[in-house]
């Protein structure tokens, strides 16, 4: 991949209105989550503990369900209503989603790294609670 190409990618990422930024971040994580549950499901069994198998298919539950809502999310964006919810769940897929996959295939091998990885899963799991949470105060306020 050429440089400017690389830089023409880059600026139609920054030139994407936040509505088409936030379905397109969902349909991609859609897709992957997908993948990595097909992971889980065909190659991962035999491969790991059964406990980390069992986090990484939840992981992958998780991830597709918040992508789903960021999609429904995308659809009724206007302005700044649902931003909030729609940045605190996208941190929150990252993050705990994120750190789940790592911590139970053990792609973190340092010890040091593990120690920083895992309280991201909280982090994570707190931001996908309050995406809900602001919705709810969304729709509450809406009358």
């Amino acid at each position: 991949m050429s440089k400017n190409h690389f830089h023409s990618i880059l600026k139609n990422l920054k030139d994407l209105k936040p509505h088409k930024f936030y379905g397109c971040f969902a349909a991609l994580n859609g897709a992957i989550s997908i993948a990595l549950g097909a992971l889980a499901a065909h190659y991962l069994i035999g491969k790991m503990p059964y406990e980390s198998l069992q986090n990484f298919k939840m992981a992958s539950k998780y991830h597709l369900v918040h992508a789903v809502l960021i999609l429904i999310l995308s659809f009724f964006y206007s302005k700044a209503r649902y931003i909030w919810s729609l940045r605190l769940l996208t941190i929150g897929i990252v993050l705990f989603s994120g750190s789940i996959y790592m911590l139970s295939t053990k792609v973190i091998a340092s010890q040091a790294l593990l120690s920083l990885i895992g309280p991201l899963t909280p982090i994570g799991g707190i931001c996908l609670i309050c995406g809900w949470l602001s919705i709810a105060v969304y729709i509450f306020k809406q009358g």
